[in-house]
């Protein structure tokens, strides 16, 4: 009992440790990120996958440190939840396939039991019993006296070989021949019923192919695991995020290289993912960019950051390219304006850092306190300030230089505050 106690705790423990719950407060913060790099760390070295449940808007927050962690094939499961809060717990991923072919091995072998009704075919045999009763019923002897004469005939076409032994006995005990012959007809309808039976059982074979349908079901069943990587994850939520902001929520399906931008094209940098806004008169075109690009080459024009313009078509590879002068102070100055003047994109940035509750205070670059952070966005910026046990949340208004010292880039739109900006 001692034993299965120490087993029992010591299951427990490494349950909890497999499992984290973490607050909104502690995710937008940042607190959360160095335990959720560590677990992903854990996972891909114990060859686990991730199982994470947190609302839609907050995946690629928590990809991005989750790569970090456990590098871009860590195998990992991502679902939707209503709770503002993350869970996140560790899975063996090993099991996921075998677990279909032992289902699929016992399934033949209890197939077989189906033979059973084969087993029925002894059913028939009680029938040999009553044809062993009309044999030795006295029914010849009442119709031999009656009709003698029309029996005769009957016997002489096939008696010859079986009922000649037959025939003895009866010629002692009467002188009429035609009581001889009266057992024959009743010896060949004995074998008629035995070899009656003998195909009903072929029916048997059919059982057989059930077992086929048996495999067919457990194949499928193990077909739906899906398997995707933390890269083709994190992929996946930040194009959903790109066609929320530039396309209205609709996919976008079509694609261009970098030999195919044009002038006027703007190139939106979000790290593993690069779209282009093309403005044409009746609506503009979004397109998902293929392939690497250089993006300090002349003919780009940053316009903040993760944000550029082509100024002319780009010709020949990146390794010829031509890079202009690193600036940065001015590469790094970002506008953020005021949140009344792009509704749309303030609603999503409430719903991602406010849970869809209305920000309305506003701040300027100088009022930055340290341990704050910033997410900024294509045009607006949200500064998230931990305030005891609560979290506060502002509008950034105005130019602020995201290459200071006093700020470090801690992610594909979050930046830390290291210390108070005074100016």
């Amino acid at each position: 009992m001692k034993r299965l106690f120490l087993l029992a705790s010591l299951w427990s423990a490494c349950a909890l440790a497999q499992q984290a719950d973490i607050t909104g407060a502690q995710l937008l913060s940042g607190e959360a990120d160095a335990r959720l790099q560590s677990m992903a760390r854990d996972a891909a070295s114990s060859g686990r996958k991730l199982v994470i449940s947190a609302p839609e808007y907050w995946h690629e927050m928590i990809l991005e440190q989750v790569r970090r962690g456990g590098g871009d094939n860590l195998e990992i499961e991502v679902r939707d939840s209503f709770a503002e809060s993350v869970l996140v717990r560790e899975e063996s991923a090993v099991p996921e396939t075998p677990v279909a072919e032992p289902a699929a091995v016992p399934a033949p072998v209890a197939a077989p039991a189906p033979a059973a009704p084969v087993a029925a075919r002894p059913t028939p045999a009680p029938t040999p019993a009553p044809v062993a009763a009309p044999v030795a019923v006295p029914k010849p002897v009442a119709p031999a006296v009656a009709k003698p004469v029309a029996i005769a005939p009957a016997p002489q076409p096939r008696p010859a070989p079986a009922p000649a032994p037959v025939a003895a006995a009866p010629a002692v005990s009467s002188a009429g021949t035609p009581v001889v012959s009266t057992p024959t007809p009743v010896a060949p309808s004995a074998p008629a019923p035995v070899a009656a039976p003998i195909p009903t059982p072929s029916p048997a074979p059919a059982a057989t192919p059930v077992v086929a349908p048996a495999n067919a079901a457990a194949t499928p069943a193990a077909a739906p695991a899906p398997r995707r990587s933390t890269r083709d994850a994190e992929i996946a939520t930040i194009k959903r995020r790109v066609e929320q902001n530039l396309n209205g929520g609709e996919p976008v399906t079509r694609s261009l290289t970098q030999l195919q931008l044009e002038s006027g094209d703007v190139i939106y940098d979000r790290g593993l993912v690069k779209a282009v806004q093309r403005r044409s008169s009746l609506r503009n075109q979004i397109y998902w960019l293929d392939g690497d690009i250089e993006l300090r080459r002349i003919e780009l024009k940053e316009l903040g950051p993760g944000r550029y313009q082509v100024m002319e078509r780009i010709r020949g590879d990146g390794a010829k390219a031509t890079l202009r002068a690193e600036r940065t102070t001015e590469r790094q100055m970002f506008t953020a304006e005021a949140p009344a003047k792009h509704a749309a994109e303030r609603k999503q940035m409430e719903q991602r850092y406010n849970g869809g509750n209305p920000i309305t205070a506003e701040i300027p670059a100088t009022g930055l306190r340290q341990r704050d952070i910033v997410y900024v966005g294509d045009d607006l910026a949200v500064v998230v300030r931990v305030n005891g046990l609560a979290l506060e949340r502002y509008w950034l208004v105005g130019k602020v230089d995201l290459g200071r010292a006093e700020l470090i880039k801690d992610g594909a739109n979050k930046y830390r505050v290291l210390q108070d900006v005074s100016r």
